[in-house]
């Protein structure tokens, strides 16, 4: 089961020399990313916007699943969905 935020959480990323998440910090907390199950690229139009995000579904080292994405414009992170 999964729950998918309202709003999208900004958080910040470190990532690896090819873009790839390898923590994560979220209401002042730090975690590790241990494992990516997936990863998908949405390039899309909504409301009259153009709409570019990488996707990866990452477990951190607490167990913790997360849908997170990248905005291509900002170059900013988000929490999409939390799976339990």
């Amino acid at each position: 089961m999964s729950r998918q935020l309202a709003k999208a959480e900004e958080i910040e990323v470190k990532t690896n020399i090819a873009g790839v998440p390898v923590n994560l910090s979220r209401k002042g907390r730090r975690e590790k990313v241990a494992a990516i199950y997936e990863h998908w690229r949405l390039a899309d139009e909504w409301w009259g916007k153009e709409v570019e995000r990488d996707y990866f579904r990452v477990r951190t080292s607490t167990g913790i699943v997360f849908d997170i994405y990248r905005d291509s414009k900002s170059n900013h992170w988000y929490l999409d969905r939390i799976h339990d």
